[in-house]
Order: C-alpha cells, then sequence, then structure tokens
C-alpha cells in the first residue's frame, strides 16, 4: 500500500480577499450602507474565485482506491 504524503496547498490570494470583504462589510455596517454592499460583493466575488480554484485543482486529488481507507 503507498505512502499517504502530505502536499501543501498552493498558494491563493482568495482567503485574503474574503477576509478584506468581510471588514469592509463590519466597517460599513459602523459607517455606511455603500461600504457593507461593497464588501459583500467583494465577499461573493472571492468565495466563487476561490470555489472556481478549488475546482480547476480537484482533478488532481487522488480517490481512495476500493477497499482502501484513511483509518488506520
Amino acid at each position: 500500500m503507498p505512502e499517504n504524503q502530505f502536499t501543501e496547498p498552493s498558494t491563493s490570494i482568495w482567503p485574503l480577499l474574503v477576509a478584506v470583504g468581510m471588514a469592509l462589510l463590519v466597517v460599513g455596517l459602523l459607517t455606511t450602507v455603500v461600504i457593507s454592499l461593497l464588501g459583500v460583493v467583494m465577499i461573493v466575488f472571492s468565495v466563487a474565485g476561490w470555489t472556481q480554484e478549488v475546482r480547476t485543482l480537484a482533478p488532481n486529488i487522488e480517490e481512495p482506491e476500493d477497499g482502501e481507507t484513511d483509518n488506520e
């Protein structure tokens, strides 16, 4: 049975953009609606981009063969 190899995830800007969008949303709740809307739009586009990136990388993930489990 092959040994499990850990691969580090690729670097991505999407988590940072989601965090910035959340910060804008919170600041907008304290100040004006326009900043909140900008935060919401940024969050939606960032999550969509992040999801697309994960879907692009998904074919590279190997599925376990029948009878093989990750439990030890």
